[in-house]
């Protein structure tokens, strides 16, 4: 049972990396949007010198990933070791795919979400 809860656990690991990589590959890197933690250093970083943003997030995680193993023991640590690989691995992915290119496409959903949230559920009145 303990082997299902970890793969799972892994898998979810997976998922949400997959996703937040997405995001900041596709949206918060081409928008020049610097958000905090280490996804805003790489994000500066890769406006200013253009380094891979993946691989600076990795270089900044190594310390803090130790640092970690170190307070909070090896299984956090193991999870840890597995989100920051994976969350590396995805914006370098998207990254090479999409360029760091803010489609027109993008700008429009993204601008439509944010600047109109109230058309997007018409009975938003009675909410």
């Amino acid at each position: 049972m303990q082997v299902k809860r970890s793969v799972v656990e892994v898998l979810y690991i997976l998922l949400g990396t997959c996703l937040a990589g997405f995001a900041i590959a596709t949206f918060i890197l081409p928008a020049k949007i610097a958000s905090g933690g280490v996804n805003g250093i790489a994000t500066i970083i890769y406006h200013v010198v253009g380094w891979d943003p993946g691989l600076v997030m990795l270089g900044i995680f190594i310390p803090l990933f130790l640092l970690e193993l170190r307070i909070f023991g090896k299984r956090y640590g193991f999870k840890s070791l597995v989100g920051t690989l994976l969350l590396s691995f995805w914006v370098s992915l998207f990254g090479k795919l999409t360029a760091y290119i803010v489609s027109e496409k993008h700008e429009a959903i993204g601008g439509r979400i944010i600047a109109e949230p109230e058309n997007q559920c018409p009975d938003a009145d009675r909410l």
